[in-house]
């Protein structure tokens, strides 16, 4: 694995690949990996530390939920493009790892949300500071757990999710709060600079929409309770 490449790993195609190899963490001059049609793929090396050049995680998988981000990636500073970033309860997987991504860029889906006990842990993912992010997705998962959820836990998440006003495209997917967020810049003017606006599937929002006149395309499907 040493002798591949040492700025690409790219277009590393398999159908039956599950894991990729420990090696793969010792190449430290790679900038890109490229994981394309890995179906079975449910799980990348740990410990990623030696990656200090990798620029580009592009993962195409089937399932993301299915495939854990590796431990620790804040401290991959140079990450440039990161598709998914699914939260976990382990240390090391939280959502604050993503405070030091400052170049991130592009498209970035947030999963499993509701793993996101601690509010604090939120802010200091810090997504209004990464102004190079055009596409923000913030999913919480829909299952039977939905009703254990702490009450209230994910309309402060969602508040400290503050993104940066000049967004083309916010989706929240799973959300149960009951209101939008009232961020210090007024959330109006978040979403009135969002072009393809809001895409909000699976929770019991009770969000007033026509409150938000900026709003230019609103697709509401599954939400039981707005108008």
């Amino acid at each position: 694995m040493e002798d591949i490449g040492r700025e690409y790993l790219a277009d590393l195609v398999s159908r039956i690949i599950e894991r990729l190899p420990k090696s793969t963490t010792k190449l430290c001059n790679l900038q890109t990996l490229i994981l394309v049609g890995c179906l079975k793929l449910v799980e990348l090396p740990s410990y990623w530390s030696n990656l200090v050049n990798l620029r580009h995680l592009r993962l195409y998988v089937l399932n993301e939920s299915s495939v854990s981000i590796p431990p620790r990636i804040g401290t991959l500073k140079g990450l440039q493009t990161l598709r998914y970033f699914n939260v976990g309860k382990e240390i090391g997987r939280g959502i604050n790892e993503l405070k030091d991504l400052i170049h991130l860029r592009g498209c970035l889906r947030i999963s499993e949300l509701e793993n996101v006990v601690n509010v604090e842990e939120a802010k200091e993912a810090q997504l209004k500071n990464k102004q190079k992010i055009d596409e923000l997705k913030l999913r919480w998962k829909c299952d039977d757990d939905m009703e254990l959820r702490q009450e209230g836990i994910e309309e402060e998440v969602l508040n400290a999710l503050q993104p940066h006003t000049n967004l083309k495209k916010l989706a929240i997917e799973g959300y149960r709060g009951v209101r939008f967020p009232t961020y210090p810049i007024g959330f109006d003017h978040v979403l009135g600079a969002v072009e393809q606006l809001l895409h909000l599937r699976g929770g019991q929002c009770k969000f007033i929409l026509a409150h938000i006149p900026q709003v230019k395309m609103v697709d509401a499907m599954a939400v039981n309770e707005a108008i």
